[in-house]
């Protein structure tokens, strides 16, 4: 008798993994609670007039599962990895996965899977996919929609086919169906700790509340995952820092005690941080991009992406900021601009003038080469 093809399921919490394989073995579409663990599904399929039979294992996305479910990829014939085509943060777990699938054999076929890709609100780019499958050696990429049934057979009869060697079945791409919003998905999710909203800031830079988690997107390519940073002001001494230039000034005066505490512990619920960082944003571009209001390693960053994205506010204020900020005199806002390369924007003269304005600007120069890049 032969033995069921083992194969594995793997990708984050929410992407779809159980739902995708309910509409395969079931054929039908439901959401799906949080798998425990792993889980298991089994079905017969027919490949060019012989049944295969398919025992399915789908692992449970959150991390605190992987210390057993390393074992549990003895014996595996191929592997799905799944990411939802709305969360960008699920495509970033994707390289974990691959490690766990392959360390007992290199070689095992993994496929890749996009989930909701009925939505019109991708946060994973093709370019970004193509080069992942590039870098893991991953045999074929699938987008599917597990609500509509789109190319769901497809996933698990390829997978079958490379693991047979036979010939795959071309993929069709699944067209955008605006009938389905994202708003709708939100709703029926069964999972009350999953939350997907998004801001737009404006029309380069918008901020999307993922599974939890705060991250930008510019020109719906993600761009940075959001941080908060806790200072504690006394209300005491709220006068003596009413001279703080900037959030990097007031970051090296303020105490920072409350950031040894977790965010429950503080009362800060993800929802309340993301519409924190959608203000925060939202100020910073109605202020002309000042980089005085966010801290240095988001401000300058998200202000030359911005630039390169080809935002006219963002190339006319480009150089003015970083050399405002350099005529502070911070020396940790000065040596960030250094050592990131900020410089590299100026010609040798522009660089004199800066550095009568900013001695240790001088004093850097000798302990790094700046390139200029005219």
């Amino acid at each position: 008798m032969t033995r069921a093809r083992k194969i594995l399921l793997g990708g984050a919490g929410g992407v779809g993994r159980t739902t995708l394989l309910k509409r395969f073995v079931e054929n039908r579409w439901a959401p799906s609670s949080l798998t425990i663990g792993v889980d298991f599904f089994s079905k017969e399929l027919e490949i060019e007039g012989k049944i295969e039979k398919i025992a399915f294992w789908d692992f449970a996305g959150q991390k605190r599962w992987r210390f057993f479910q390393e074992t549990l990829c003895n014996g595996a014939d191929g592997a799905i990895l799944a990411f939802d085509y709305q969360r960008y943060v699920s495509f970033d777990d994707l390289e974990e996965w691959v490690n766990l699938f392959r360390k007992t054999n290199p070689n095992l076929p993994i496929l890749l899977v996009g989930t909701k890709a009925d939505s019109d609100n991708r946060a994973v780019q093709k370019f970004t996919i193509m080069d992942f499958i590039s870098r893991h050696n991953i045999f074929d990429f699938v987008e599917v929609s597990s609500l509509t049934g789109e190319n769901v057979k497809i996933v698990f009869e390829n997978l079958v086919r490379k693991i047979l060697g036979l010939d795959m079945i071309p993929v069709p791409e699944i067209p955008y169906n605006p009938s389905i919003r994202p708003q709708w998905r939100q709703r029926i999710r069964p999972n009350s700790n999953y939350a997907l909203k998004t801001f737009k800031v404006n029309d380069y830079i918008t901020l999307q509340l993922d599974w939890n988690i705060t991250n930008i997107y510019v020109n719906g390519i993600h761009f940075s995952q959001c941080k908060y940073l806790l200072l504690n002001i006394p209300v005491s001494k709220i006068k003596e820092y009413d001279e703080i230039k900037s959030i990097d000034e007031a970051e090296s005066k303020l105490d920072h005690s409350l950031e040894a505490n977790t965010v429950d512990e503080i009362g800060l619920t993800p929802e309340v941080e993301f519409w924190g960082h959608c203000s925060n944003l939202q100020a910073w571009v109605e202020h002309d991009y000042d980089t005085r209001l966010l801290h240095r390693n988001l401000s300058f960053p998200l202000l030359k992406k911005l630039t390169e994205a080809g935002d006219p506010k963002a190339k006319r204020v480009f150089k003015d900021e970083i050399a405002l900020r350099i005529e502070e005199n911070n020396r940790t806002v000065t040596q960030y601009l250094v050592e990131e390369g900020y410089l590299s924007y100026f010609t040798p003269e522009e660089l004199d003038f800066l550095s009568v304005k900013n001695p240790f600007l001088k004093l850097l120069s000798k302990l790094y080469i700046i390139h200029s890049r005219d």
